[in-house]
């Protein structure tokens, strides 16, 4: 019965005293402090997130969360699209204290697909990506992600941190 298993032992140990059975040393591994370029297929699934959990939120009506508190909120921006997102709301409630945007930045109009968004499109060059409206696909809208604490986040979308030769047309 012995006789099988000892050519399997006797390789096994050959292969450990070689070092083969070894896991790789901690020099050939990434260290944690080395910043991981994030997966490209983040930027479309990131954006789709955020923009498809806006629409989800805004959806809730009376129950929805603010605008800014839902942004501050998401793990799918960066502190940029948070910071100008607020000064843009403050400027216009300087501006008129009643009305202050009669349209919802983020989105760039009063009104949206109320199913969410799916994917259309990408310019890599400068991480631009476009999405349409499920159930109103002539509605489009521009999303700029950049790498952020090793993921894509998003940092414009609607007329958020996009210029406006970057924004979708309407």
């Amino acid at each position: 019965m012995l006789k099988p298993i000892l050519p399997i032992f006797l390789f096994t140990l050959m292969l450990s005293a070689c070092g083969q059975t070894e896991k790789p040393s901690a020099a050939n591994e990434p260290k944690e402090t080395e910043k991981q370029a994030p997966e490209t297929e983040d930027k479309t699934e990131n954006a789709l997130k955020f923009i498809n959990g806006y629409v989800d939120n805004a959806m809730k009506m009376a129950e929805a969360v603010e605008m800014t508190e839902w942004v501050n909120s998401s793990g799918l921006v960066t502190p940029k699209f948070k910071a100008e997102l607020k000064r843009i709301i403050d400027e216009a409630y300087e501006s008129d204290p009643e009305m202050g945007l009669d349209f919802d930045p983020i989105l760039d109009a009063q009104d949206f697909p109320e199913k969410g968004f799916e994917f259309v499109s990408i310019d890599e060059t400068n991480n631009l990506i476009t999405v349409k409206g499920k159930d109103w696909p002539d509605f489009v809208v521009v999303l700029k992600v950049a790498t952020e604490k090793d993921q894509w986040l998003v940092d414009g979308c609607g007329i958020v941190n996009l210029p406006e030769d970057q924004r979708a047309e309407r």
